[in-house]
């Protein structure tokens, strides 16, 4: 996760919208990159509409986690790119998110965590989810459980400075 240095010593409350901001982008540049078709149902880049999605999630989940109080030094050094590390770490602080959502983050981590569709490791004949299906899924997770947990810390931490 790449951070600034000034984001280091701000409470991490504070750089939570950035992060969600950033997974937004990640969002819309996979829906834009999928949309890109060669024919029917085959994909022209599907390891970077994959690797956009997966790097989507992560800053969803760690939007949440700094919103939560996390510091940027543990999510970035000990979560790193672990989904699943950091779905199974935001639920202890209070996530809740469906079953769909979940479902994608536990097709996906093996694959972002050994950065399979970062540099296009072969696993042989594997299926992943319809990309455009787990844009939404992310988009709804963001709009429904993290922007608005996020607002509310941030509001909150600015309150008391």
């Amino acid at each position: 996760m790449a951070h600034t240095d000034d984001e280091i010593d701000k409470p991490p409350q504070l750089v939570a919208p950035r992060l969600l901001r950033d997974a937004e982008d990640y969002v819309e540049s996979a829906r834009q990159l999928a949309a890109q078709r060669t024919g029917g149902i085959i994909l022209k880049w599907p390891s970077p509409t994959y690797q956009l999605l997966c790097h989507a999630i992560e800053l969803t989940l760690k939007a949440y986690l700094a919103a939560s109080g996390e510091p940027i030094t543990t999510l970035a050094n000990h979560i790193r790119h672990d989904l699943e590390l950091a779905l199974r770490r935001a639920q202890k602080h209070g996530f809740t998110c469906d079953a769909c959502f979940r479902e994608v983050v536990q097709s996906l981590a093996p694959y972002h965590l050994d950065h399979s569709f970062r540099y296009g490791k072969p696993h042989g004949y594997v299926t992943h989810p319809e990309p455009s299906e787990v844009a939404d899924i992310i988009a709804s997770t963001i709009t429904g459980v993290v922007e608005p947990y996020v607002r509310r810390q941030h509001d909150e931490i600015n309150q008391r400075r």
